[in-house]
């Protein structure tokens, strides 16, 4: 697949090869959510144009919460979307930053299962760790 992604003036080409029968891509984390369906034949070539609102600046204060686990690719979500992987957000210098307030983490081990979900409520200048398992 093979997309170009216009950020005000400035235009960038991304390719994407993969055999994965259900994949996602994620660019650009503060702009509002765009899906769209893409059909993809052996041999062509597929441009998807889509223009992408800026959210707001976000304000601090902020909450910091950290995930760790025996699996550093295991996906994390909060609040049912996606984050990144546990690697990104599991040590004293990482995590991720979100406003004080109730959130349901989950992580999904890259070797299957349910993983682990968690309500965590974040407090503002503090850190909160979730845990996930192993398989």
């Amino acid at each position: 697949m093979a997309c170009s992604l216009a950020f005000g003036q400035q235009t960038g080409t991304l390719k994407v090869k993969t055999a994965t029968g259900r994949a996602g891509v994620f660019v650009e984390p503060r702009y509002e959510v765009a899906t769209t369906p893409v059909t993809i034949v052996a041999g062509k070539t597929v441009t998807v144009r889509q223009e992408l609102k800026a959210l707001p600046e976000p304000k601090g204060p902020f909450g910091r919460l950290q995930t760790q686990g025996p699996e550093k690719y295991a996906a994390v979500y909060v609040n049912g979307a996606y984050m990144g992987h546990v690697d990104e957000f599991d040590n004293f210098a990482q995590g991720l930053l979100l406003p004080p307030g109730q959130y349901t983490v989950k992580i999904v081990p890259v070797s299957g299962g349910a993983g682990v979900e968690q309500s965590v409520d974040l407090k503002a200048n503090q850190t909160t760790i979730v845990r996930g398992s192993g398989k």
